[in-house]
């Protein structure tokens, strides 16, 4: 009975400190697989995700031009890795952000996000909600 009793109790924490560990999430753009990154309609997309509550926040924003390889031991199959910093900003204010700058058109990017308070990095974005898009076609 005790062990059981345990158990419960080592469940019911686990979840709860989950439930305040999340990080910040990805509003949009988002994608519902990593590999099958959301299409947006400009090269100046805004980015947004959820708040990180705490004195004097700041955000910086990054985003990573993604390249597509075949999958290990995979027929055909592609993934998308992201590698190379094509976008950052620091000190932003409110938790959303348009690009100044426009992106490759017909391209595939991963985002982040991370929260500061000074130069401590406080939170960073979780993977709960894939933070991939895909930029329109030239015109």
């Amino acid at each position: 009975m005790r062990h059981r009793i345990f158990v419960l109790m080592v469940g019911v924490f686990g979840l709860v400190a989950c439930s305040f560990n999340y990080g910040l999430i990805p509003i949009s753009p988002v994608a519902d697989r990593p590999d099958y990154p959301n299409p947006v309609e400009s090269l100046q997309p805004t980015l947004e995700w959820n708040p990180y509550s705490g004195p004097d926040v700041t955000y910086d924003v990054i985003i990573y031009e993604g390249v597509r390889v075949k999958k290990p031991y995979s027929l055909g199959e592609t993934q998308l890795v992201s590698e190379k910093v094509v976008y950052h900003r620091q000190g932003l204010k409110e938790p959303r952000h348009t690009i100044e700058e426009p992106l490759k058109a017909n391209a595939e990017y991963r985002w982040e996000v991370r929260a500061r308070t000074g130069d401590k990095v406080m939170s960073r974005t979780v993977t709960r909600n894939f933070p991939v898009f895909k930029t329109p076609g030239s015109k």
